[in-house]
Parts: structure tokens; C-alpha cells; sequence
């Protein structure tokens, strides 16, 4: 996703959110885990985008099962 800026000088990297690719040093996204028992099934996900650094919630059935973990690279 993009957004306008009014600054002089802005790099656009044209990519979309993945921590698969790194800008300047840095990955431009962030990889969320979920337990193994959900493989294969339908979830849903909720998060507030205005609020940064909330917790993202795994729904299954119309129930909440957990908050998606942050992928630690270095342990996986």
C-alpha cells in the first residue's frame, strides 16, 4: 500500500509489505505465526490499523483461539 507525501526527497520502494525483502538494512514487513492445529483451516483475523503494535487475533469459528505470535527468524 502507498501513500502521498509531501516531503522533498522520498525513495518509493515498490513493494508491498513482506519480510522478505529488506530496504536499507531492514525488512519492509513483519511474518505473524499461528499454532500448527490451524493448518488447513479458515481463520479470520482482526487488528486495528489505526493502533499500531496491537495485538492481531486469530478467530476460528466464530471464536477467538489466540493473538498471532511475531516469527522469531533466528529460533525458526
Amino acid at each position: 500500500m502507498s501513500y502521498s507525501c509531501t516531503a522533498a526527497v522520498v525513495p518509493r520502494v515498490n513493494y508491498f509489505s513482506t519480510p522478505a525483502v529488506a530496504f536499507n538494512g531492514f525488512p519492509i514487513g513483519i511474518a505473524y505465526e499461528v499454532d500448527a492445529s490451524l493448518v488447513g483451516e479458515t481463520v479470520t483475523l482482526r487488528y486495528d490499523p489505526s493502533r499500531r503494535g496491537r495485538p492481531i487475533q486469530v478467530h476460528h469459528k466464530g471464536s477467538l483461539i489466540q493473538q498471532a505470535r511475531v516469527v522469531d527468524a533466528y529460533a525458526n
